[in-house]
């Protein structure tokens, strides 16, 4: 609390209050600082662009003000009315669902009265316009939703945005389940049902269930599977996918096994690989869906089906596209192409080889006789294809098998490799040590005083001392402290510990410097008891002494790598007789010499020449 951040010592995630509800919550910025001021009664003055922008917030949040209204309504109708505890609530029962989960999932009743709804909402004088616009009432003023069970859909954020209604008698001419019209608050493609009670615990399992229907997530969340949501019927869109991703890359599909469907789905799932996620599909049996299958078997057995049964989604469409194509050259031909091309969607190279070589195996074993060289290829020209039909800047661009390049991480994995202790580099030695050390100095001492007299920063001296090697910084985040500390101080700007834990744009620099601040250090036993050492100031104050001795290690150590670079160029250019370069570059090594030895006597490195 006294330096406001938080740290957790479990995954290494620290920051301020609001990186926390980002972390924690998974809300962006915006929805964490609304979400803090919201709960501390603190009023948050806001500039709008325009008229037309106040405007359209002021509409979105009378839509989310009224769908509340409904909410509530259609909860008292279930729980405080005698038709609702009879039909409305018999019927939630007879699903197997508890009445904890009926509240929590919002769920309620529309009563069959044509009008009891628009009655009730006109009399506590909710615009009828606002009504009509969100599909609870009709254009002739009567109740959309009628004797109805009715399934709020709720936002990232728990605001409803939505209605879902199942028909609670069995009619031929009424459809099984009616929706809300899309609004500037609800887009069916934008949105995933239940995503918003299932948020936390995909976080926890990395790993998100999709399944069909709004029965099929609360039955498997009250059973303790809550990473669960539903596409509410529709094909997975890119926007769903993206709402996944913000919480996890693995996504695992539970389908019935209705075989036209399961086809149709499985065209649209190669979106979700272009997005690089990681894809499981499980078939239950008997074209049951997850509710009745799970209602069926039990729980442990559900979860024990579904793990042996989850397959790959590349190797799942190739064992259902062989079943459906039999022995027909012409359809075995035609889904091998179908395959190919969901392989060619995936951006990451060294998954895209892999699964060209794992390919090759199976459809051996089916009798193709296709080399992997051959399917190489042939992933490689969809690739290449795909980069044609991509506008420039549009989305990623995929690259084609290189078996120099598959072996090599990308920049983010790099990065990611290289932390432990969310932000903190595994940098117990070397060069990357070093750099550790000074972005340290600098988000915690920057702005105090090295020199009193001359009244020169902590920050300061650091900077103007690593001039000539701060280029040769190799980790991203340290060398982009260490720049903008150079450019706040050129703006006359103190470099503060405030602007690296509040940083505006990188998470990364947030949970660096906030885990920082958290000193690894520990105080002997006087120490603790008011009795320091009279050699020097106690342990967080010394950092005159650890800027002095870390800007030695680090010059060392980075002079060292320039010496090394300047050595291999010196040799290669006396082998190829070009002698003025070679002279240029000697003069170079023996003036890095010099300062070698000048900062090893700083530091008590004996040189053995």
């Amino acid at each position: 609390p006294v330096k406001n951040i938080y740290k957790c010592f479990g995954c290494g995630k620290a920051g301020d209050p609001l990186q926390f509800l980002i972390d924690y919550e998974n809300l962006n910025f915006d929805e964490s600082l609304r979400y803090l001021a919201k709960k501390y009664h603190i009023e948050i003055e806001e500039t709008f662009v325009d008229k037309e922008h106040f405007e359209e917030k002021q509409k979105a949040e009378s839509l989310y003000l009224v769908n509340e209204y409904a909410k509530n309504f259609y909860s008292d109708c279930l729980f405080e009315t005698e038709r609702g505890r009879t039909i409305g609530l018999s019927y939630f029962k007879q699903r197997g669902f508890r009445e904890d989960t009926i509240r929590k999932f919002g769920l309620g009743l529309a009563p069959a009265d044509k009008d009891a709804f628009t009655k009730s909402a006109l009399k506590d004088r909710y615009d009828a316009e606002i009504l009509k616009k969100l599909g609870l009432t009709s254009s002739y003023n009567s109740d959309f939703f009628r004797d109805r069970a009715m399934f709020p859909i709720f936002n990232l954020t728990g605001k409803i945005i939505a209605f879902g209604g199942r028909i609670l008698q069995k009619d031929p001419k009424a459809p099984k389940y009616i929706n809300s019209p899309e609004t500037e608050v609800y887009l069916k493609s934008k949105s995933l049902y239940g995503i918003f009670q299932a948020k936390k615990a995909i976080q926890q399992a990395d790993e998100c269930i999709l399944v069909e229907g709004y029965t099929d997530v609360i039955s498997l969340h009250q059973a303790g599977i809550e990473n669960v949501v539903s596409s509410s019927g529709t094909s997975l869109t890119s926007d769903q996918i993206r709402i996944i991703r913000r919480f996890t890359p693995n996504i695992k599909i539970i389908y019935d096994g209705d075989a036209p469907g399961v086809k149709a789905a499985l065209r649209g799932l190669d979106l979700a690989l272009e997005e690089d996620m990681n894809l499981k599909v499980v078939l239950l049996p008997n074209a049951q869906d997850p509710d009745s299958y799970m209602r069926q078997v039990g729980i442990s057995a559900f979860k024990e089906f579904t793990a042996k049964e989850s397959k790959d989604f590349i190797f799942f469409k190739l064992h259902f596209l062989l079943q459906e194509a039999g022995t027909d050259p012409t359809k075995r031909s035609q889904l091998v192409k179908e395959v190919f091309a969901s392989v060619a969607k995936i951006p990451d190279v060294g998954k895209r080889s892999f699964f060209s070589t794992e390919l090759f195996n199976v459809l051996r074993n089916q009798g193709y006789n296709l080399s992997e060289t051959i399917i190489q290829g042939e992933i490689n020209k969809l690739v290449n294809k795909n980069i044609a039909n991509k506008q420039k800047g549009d989305v990623p661009v995929l690259t084609p098998f290189d078996e120099n390049e598959s072996n090599q991480p990308n920049d983010n994995e790099a990065i990611k490799n290289q932390k432990t202790d969310g932000g903190h580099p595994d940098s117990s030695y070397g060069e990357e040590a070093q750099e550790k050390h000074i972005a340290e100095i600098l988000v915690n001492f920057g702005s105090e005083l090295f020199d009193k007299e001359l009244q020169i920063s902590v920050a300061r001296y650091i900077l103007d001392n690593i001039e000539d090697v701060v280029q040769y910084f190799d980790h991203p985040v340290y060398k982009k402290i260490v720049f903008e500390s150079i450019e706040l101080l050129e703006r006359g700007v103190p470099v503060e510990t405030n602007y690296f834990v509040n940083h505006p744009t990188n998470n990364d620099i947030r949970s660096f410097a906030a885990n920082s601040l958290i000193s690894d250090f520990t105080y002997a036993d006087w120490e603790r008891k008011g009795v320091y050492l009279e050699t020097q100031p106690p342990a967080p104050l010394n950092f005159l002494s650890d800027a002095r001795q870390s800007l030695y290690y680090f010059k060392y150590h980075k002079i060292l790598k320039v010496l090394k670079n300047n050595q291999e160029l010196y040799l290669r250019l006396s082998k190829e007789g070009d002698h003025v370069q070679a002279l240029l570059y000697l003069k170079i090594l023996q003036k890095l010499l010099n300062m070698k030895k000048q900062i090893a006597k700083e530091i008590n490195i004996t040189i053995l020449e």
